[in-house]
């Protein structure tokens, strides 16, 4: 039967059709009562137990998230720590490499200055006269070549000298 049907008709020796086709069959009413009343107790303290075991989950639960939760807190901190570490320690490097080949560039460039300025000093006017060179001009423009040379008769030329100077005329 698809409803359970509960008998208690108050008599033990007969047996009714009732009975027969009944779920449960019980002596009297106070029976079916008090096996309702169980039925629904046991009903009850297994609903009690269910809601217990399931806070206890429950709370088993939140705790492994709690647990979880801090973990990750603890990891992203020590990451977040080792990579600030780990970019501070590159920016250190890099400052050290910076000023490193700044001084080599500016080494670099105070070597290739004096080296101009030792060939400045080598080529100055001073030097070659000193080298036994002279220097011409006519009316103060030095002359580099014959052909910028204008050679004219009573032309004034000027040879600039280690020691001094020498004008000339040209005849």
């Amino acid at each position: 039967f698809p409803l359970p049907v509960l008998t208690g008709i108050g008599h033990d020796m007969d047996e009714s059709i009732l009975d027969q086709v009944a779920h449960t069959s019980l002596k009297t009413p106070t029976a079916v009562a008090d096996f309702i009343i169980s039925h629904n107790l046991f009903f009850e303290n297994k609903l009690l137990q269910i809601d217990a075991d399931l806070n206890i989950l429950t709370q088993e639960k939140i705790q492994e998230q709690y647990f979880i939760l801090q973990n990750a807190e603890q990891t992203i901190r020590w990451q977040t720590s080792s990579i600030l570490k780990n970019q501070n320690q590159f920016i250190s490097f890099l400052k050290k490499e910076l000023n490193h080949a700044t001084q080599l560039f500016l080494q670099k460039e105070k070597n290739k200055l004096a080296h101009l300025k030792e060939i400045y000093q080598l080529l100055s006017p001073e030097q070659t006269l000193k080298r036994g060179f002279s220097i011409t001009s006519i009316n103060g423009k030095i002359i580099h070549s014959s052909k910028d040379a204008l050679l004219e008769k009573n032309t004034e030329i000027t040879t600039q000298l280690q020691d001094g100077t020498i004008k000339s005329k040209i005849k």
